[in-house]
């Protein structure tokens, strides 16, 4: 993302630099930067999806532990008895 802006500036930079234009030159660094913060915003979105992701991972295994389920048992198939839980020997 943002390549497009980045290769601009780039040419700008260059383009302004060979011909004196300060102008030119200025406006090829901020393309480059904004492409570079749109770079930097995609990879903060993507984490941002990780740590959601995560986060309802954890919130669906405390709802399974608060049913009385194992935690390693998507969908309810490690179901506990909860007079089983009581019997010596167990935890």
């Amino acid at each position: 993302m943002g390549i497009e802006d980045k290769v601009s500036g780039r040419l700008k930079q260059a383009a302004g630099g060979l011909t004196g234009k300060e102008a030119l030159r200025r406006e090829g660094k901020e393309d480059e930067r904004r492409a570079e913060i749109k770079r930097e915003a995609e990879q903060e979105r993507e984490a941002a999806a990780r740590h959601q992701e995560r986060a309802e991972m954890k919130a669906e295994e405390a709802e399974r532990l608060e049913r009385g389920e194992r935690p390693d048992a998507p969908g309810g198939e490690g179901r506990v008895d909860p007079d089983e839980r009581s019997r010596p020997g167990r935890t």
